[in-house]
């Protein structure tokens, strides 16, 4: 007897398990549930050799993250990143979930967290999109009542006009390199506004693991950059050569305002308007009385946002700087120059086949100046007018 009851306990543990494991299966075990995380990178408008140079939380650390999950059940759209919309329409603009970089001081990582968390549906699929920083002035909107996240009809508005400031990240210490990261937004500093692409993710792919969602951003802006660089290095000492200093760089005269719609060709409309337009100047004005000493290297004086526009020939860059020309005892002469010329020449706008006519969308601009003193070295060559033979006379001697 007691041997019939051990085998229909041990049964029943076994119909027990059985049942667990299909509960788990279909993810019904509350202690499989995992939360949505994400991570996040900007879109690369240069080249760079640094590892990390792209990871989002150098250039922000905030996004707005909208997000719904659509059921492989009923079909049923949830809003579960973002507002939950109740009457959509093209103009409601509707705010998303803040995501934070928190680091991590141990190992020098972190992660990107919100509250309260949302956890994996994994009989439902995922749609994300976001904008960077979480304090943009732009909003999402929903294409139309029960549409899923980032699907047809969708866009980022303005909140209000924006206006560049003209910050220029080499102004106080300019570098060989461009330094990208440093537009966060604030007091006399502009704003790297991004949106991401749209993300899928499927809701099965998390019963067992836990990917993070990659959200990668796109600039909105446009950047300018303005370097310079010479021939030759100053000489060693009993050498003769020359030494370039550069005392001020000015870009001046581009428009500063504009509107943002992400359904455009041309997402931000500057207002080129007398009225209402504004222009912005981007400066590096030397803080020593002798210039920054330029290099055959070169050096970035300005690197700048740039509200997308046109390019125009009243757009102008001047340049000032000094030329110290050294002989092999030592003796000096020092010179200062001023040459000026517009971003419609630098780029050729008028050409049969210009380099650029339009600052665009995430589009990276740099405009360098070779200088080769050398090439312009005033020479003299000496020569005699021959007399002048005016008056002529013979006088007859008896």
């Amino acid at each position: 007897m007691n041997k019939k009851l051990t085998i229909a306990t041990l049964a029943l543990l076994a119909v027990a398990c059985s049942n667990d494991d299909v509960l788990v299966q279909n993810g019904g075990n509350q202690e499989t549930e995992r939360e949505i995380l994400f991570t996040s990178i900007a879109d690369k408008v240069t080249r760079g050799d640094h590892i990390g140079d792209f990871a989002l939380e150098l250039y922000h650390n905030t996004f707005a993250v909208y997000g719904t999950k659509t059921s492989y059940v009923d079909g049923e759209v949830s809003y579960v990143f973002g507002d939950n919309p109740t009457a959509i329409t093209q103009t409601t603009k509707y705010n998303g979930v803040t995501c934070t970089f928190v680091e991590d001081s141990d190992d020098l990582a972190g992660e990107w967290v919100y509250s309260p968390h949302r956890y994996w549906d994994t009989q439902a699929l995922y749609n994300f999109i976001a904008y960077t920083p979480a304090s943009a002035p732009i909003r999402y909107i929903y294409g139309a009542e029960g549409d899923e996240t980032g699907t047809t009809g969708y866009k980022f508005l303005s909140t209000q006009p924006y206006t560049i400031v003209g910050q220029n990240l080499q102004a106080t210490d300019p570098q060989a390199t461009e330094k990208n990261y440093g537009f966060t937004g604030g007091s006399n500093q502009d704003t790297d506004i991004m949106i991401s692409d749209p993300v899928s993710a499927d809701g099965r792919l998390h019963k067992t693991s836990n990917p993070s969602v990659d959200l990668l951003f796109h600039h909105t802006l446009a950047k300018i950059n303005i370097r310079m660089d010479v021939q030759k290095n100053e000489p060693e000492e009993g050498e003769a050569g020359y030494r370039v200093n550069v005392k001020s760089v000015t870009l001046a005269d581009l428009f500063s305002k504009g509107e943002f719609d992400s359904s455009r060709d041309s997402v931000w409309v500057a207002d080129t308007t007398k009225a209402t337009g504004t222009k912005v100047t981007y400066r590096y004005n030397t803080p020593t009385t002798t210039g920054e000493k330029l290099d055959s290297i070169g050096t970035y004086f300005v690197e700048g946002l740039v509200m997308p526009q046109e390019i125009s020939a009243d757009q102008t860059i001047v340049l000032r700087y000094t030329i110290t020309s050294i002989g092999e005892d030592g003796s000096e002469h020092i010179e200062n120059f001023t040459y000026k010329t517009t971003l419609g020449e630098v780029f050729g706008i008028d050409n049969a086949t210009p380099i650029a006519t339009d600052f665009l969308s995430n589009c990276n601009y740099t405009v360098s100046f070779h200088l080769n003193p050398e090439k312009n070295v005033i020479k003299f060559d000496a020569g005699v007018y021959e007399w002048e033979q005016n008056y002529s006379n013979t006088q007859d001697v008896d």
